[in-house]
């Protein structure tokens, strides 16, 4: 339990930068995609707006109160929006209302007592930079999505109107969303590639610490031979087996085992002879055992059973 914390806590400050990466990255990938879509429309509410211009020379004149002339009406008959401008409106200085067009209706003034004031256009107008919001529509009367640029319009230095764009970004705006999906999951891999290796790395390191930890551990209380507890892991198990015998008020027998005239064999027969005479000796001995005794190796023949006894009914 504690070294899984511990590799917890130590894999945490890598796991936080994947994930301050991860977010930085669609953070940016958002911010980029709308500045290209707040770009795409400014484009397209600048060109139409010259278009505008093109096509009604005296625009200014109208939007600062003067009477069209038979040209310009003549002019706004034929106007109708074009390309991926579905709708447009055109507004003075004060945000009033001057001219109206939608896909279906060519532009018109728009008559004093139809007329509104527009306070994002008025605000545009005031600050003389431009207004661009994005929203979805019903697919139906407004495109799925869509967008609507303010524009100021000038002449010369001074603002003397605001066009009001709106564009159909049905098309776009999910073209975008999936090239944004596609940045996310490039991102996502450098990511996984960046911090996966070095992690995977770690975690193999840690996995080969922790199993030489636990060879260590095993081998400073068993028998490199037997694999039976040695002296130290003896002393070990005698004090835990003493006191929970203690506790529960039972006895515990201790077992001393010596192997006779094992120096002639070894002598004899040479080491690994006696090294086998110490295996096969130690798996008899643990064959007579139950699941409650323990063996061990005190020296080189010496072995000692651990052996709690059953608690005896007085009466």
């Amino acid at each position: 339990m504690t070294t899984a914390r511990l590799r917890a806590g130590r894999l945490l400050p890598l796991l936080a930068a994947v994930a301050v990466v991860c977010v930085g990255a669609y953070l940016v990938s958002l911010s980029a995609i709308a500045d290209m879509q707040r770009s795409r429309g400014q484009y397209v509410g600048e060109s139409f707006g010259k278009y505008l211009v093109q096509q009604v020379p005296d625009l200014a004149a109208i939007l600062e109160g003067q009477p069209a002339t038979k040209t310009t009406l003549d002019a706004l008959a034929v106007l109708k929006p074009i390309g991926s401008v579905f709708k447009f409106q055109i507004y003075d200085a004060s945000g009033n209302l001057k001219i109206d067009a939608t896909a279906y209706a060519t532009a018109h003034l728009v008559l004093p007592r139809n007329s509104f004031v527009n306070l994002d256009a008025k605000a545009v107008a005031d600050g003389g930079s431009p207004s661009f919001t994005l929203s979805p529509g019903d697919g139906r009367a407004v495109p799925a999505y869509y967008s609507e640029i303010l524009m100021p319009l000038r002449s010369g230095s001074q603002t003397v109107g605001v066009l009001s764009v709106l564009s159909d970004e049905s098309q776009a705006w999910p073209e975008m969303i999936s090239q944004f999906r596609a940045v996310i999951a490039e991102v996502a891999l450098l990511v996984i590639v960046a911090f996966g290796v070095p992690v995977v790395l770690y975690l193999r390191k840690l996995n080969q610490l922790e199993l030489a930890r636990r060879r260590l551990s095993h081998s400073a209380q068993h028998d490199d031979l037997t694999g039976i507890l040695n002296r130290q892991g003896f002393l070990v198990a005698l004090q835990d087996r003493i006191d929970e015998v203690s506790a529960r008020g039972q006895s515990l027998a201790v077992h001393l085992i010596d192997l006779d005239r094992f120096k002639d064999i070894n002598d004899s027969g040479g080491h690994a002879v006696g090294d086998e005479l110490l295996q096969q000796a130690t798996d008899r001995i643990k064959r007579l055992l139950g699941t409650r005794e323990s063996i061990a190796r005190l020296g080189a023949d010496e072995f000692a059973v651990l052996q709690p006894l059953p608690t005896r009914s007085v009466g």
